[in-house]
């Protein structure tokens, strides 16, 4: 059983998997066999398949294919309709940048082809959000981004830069709504760029503020967090391993688990790590 499979709750997670392509939805079936605890309650090769199972059974989670014909999974997602809606993990083979910023709002996003470890990780976090009986507005909150991005892109939120360091921030004021959190820069793990969105791994949770990087790099202490992608940024304190690739990449990864890519172009600053 993969790692951390066994530390999820007693309560199987109810699933169903939408995805066009039958080998893929195979597959992931396999894979959440192989995990446990889970009840594959649908399987649907398009969004109209889903809108009609999901009249019938009502899932906790959706692993839903991004890019599907005539109805995309962030088209199912926004027609869906009720308090009980799902939570969603999205699932593409396309690593677009505008899809990432959908990260904080639904559970997950998984690239395929998707690992056993990965998608384990993606149910976990789930089975967090369940308990925490945050679905529907997890969901809300997915909706939300998805009218701000096609509707208002110049809605964002505000950074703060207290005196405490000098010309840098130790906390960011992060605007949800109506809802303002404030979180303390140290516990940011890392930073994945999105165009002018910012999507902030800290504390188990994904915070999305409205911020290009080079403004953000700008806040951050250089000492304690560092570039490695054009679209990533890491805090150098929390990175456990690193790979190296005879192609010049290098992978990091943190003490989470999570793996992230250092492109060539930032191979220099392995000095930052090592």
């Amino acid at each position: 059983m993969p790692d951390g499979a066994s530390d999820m709750n007693s309560r199987k997670l109810t699933v169903a998997v939408i995805d066009d392509e039958a080998i893929s939805r195979q597959g992931l079936i396999t894979r959440l066999a192989e995990i446990g605890n889970v009840d594959v309650v649908a399987e649907c090769a398009s969004a109209e398949q889903a809108m009609q199972a999901l009249s019938r059974v009502k899932p906790d989670l959706m692993l839903v294919d991004i890019n599907m014909p005539k109805t995309s999974g962030i088209e199912l997602v926004r027609q869906l309709q009720g308090e009980n809606k799902p939570m969603v993990i999205f699932v593409t083979a396309f690593d677009q940048y505008a899809v990432k910023a959908f990260e904080l709002h639904a559970v997950d996003y998984l690239l395929k082809p998707v690992s056993t470890q990965r998608l384990s990780q993606a149910l976990e976090l789930a089975q967090q959000r369940l308990q925490q009986q945050l679905a529907g507005v997890e969901t809300e909150r997915l909706l939300q981004v998805l009218d701000d991005l096609t509707r208002s892109p110049s809605v964002g939120n505000d950074a703060q830069s207290p005196a405490s360091e000098p010309g840098y921030a130790q906390t960011l004021s992060i605007k949800d709504g109506a809802v303002t959190t404030r979180l303390a820069v140290e516990a940011i793990q890392w930073v994945d760029a999105a165009g002018d969105y910012m999507c902030i791994h800290a504390n188990d949770r994904v915070h999305v503020l409205r911020m290009t990087m080079k403004k953000l790099e700008t806040l951050l202490d250089p000492t304690r967090f560092q570039r490695i992608h054009k679209s990533t940024l890491v805090n150098v304190s929390l990175v456990h391993k690193i790979r190296s690739h005879m192609n010049g990449e290098y992978q990091l990864e943190l003490l989470s688990g999570t793996v992230l890519k250092m492109s060539r172009s930032y191979k220099r600053k392995i000095q930052f790590f090592v």
